[in-house]
């Protein structure tokens, strides 16, 4: 067997033993790219500011939430991007427990906690990072993740001679598939 047919050959089991484990991480990556807005979007309640006027303080929200929990002081504050979020504080006592609110910047009012928050997404990164397997989940990807660098290295060695970059409608199906697999390839081999 010559050393072209061998990496060919490597090349294509080893793309059909992590095509399962690849296409799943990339279906659930590609959710969680969106992660941000939404979960926004799940809890618009919880992180949307309703009120308005201009934005208070920190200390001044700090002061109207001590009004409604004495005793308690700010150690943490999340700044939204625009007066049109909330804002997360943590707030502690001496001896009492800690308490995270979310908060309408312009009155102070208190909009839930993060124990209110939707978090349909914790399954599917759940997924992403572990195949919901715990270690031998998390594993099985990094495995998976060194076959797609093994695929990257052989697929540019069979690609090069060649460099194909190109997709031809005229030829047979079987033809147009080989030359959309190796302009993809060709164009995501930097970023895979």
């Amino acid at each position: 067997m010559t050393g072209r047919k061998l990496l060919l050959t490597v090349h294509l089991w080893l793309g059909l033993a992590s095509a399962p484990f690849l296409a799943a991480l990339g279906a659930s990556g590609a959710i969680l790219a969106f992660e941000d807005p939404l979960q926004e979007a799940l809890n618009a309640n919880l992180t949307r500011a309703t009120g308005s006027g201009p934005v208070l303080t920190l200390a001044q929200l700090e002061q109207r939430l001590g009004q409604a929990h004495p005793g308690y002081h700010a150690v943490y504050a999340g700044l939204p991007s625009d007066d049109r979020h909330s804002v997360l504080l943590s707030l502690v006592s001496t001896g009492g427990p800690e308490l995270d609110v979310f908060l309408d910047p312009h009155d102070g009012r208190v909009l839930g906690t993060p124990a209110d928050e939707r978090n349909w997404l914790q399954p599917i990164h759940r997924f992403h990072t572990h195949l919901v397997g715990g270690s031998a989940g998390r594993a099985l990807l990094g495995w998976a993740g060194l076959g797609l660098m093994v695929l990257a290295v052989t697929g540019l060695m069979l690609w090069w001679p060649a460099k194909l970059v190109r997709v031809r409608g005229d030829g047979s199906r079987r033809r147009l598939y080989f030359d959309l697999h190796n302009t993809i390839g060709a164009f995501t081999w930097v970023f895979l």
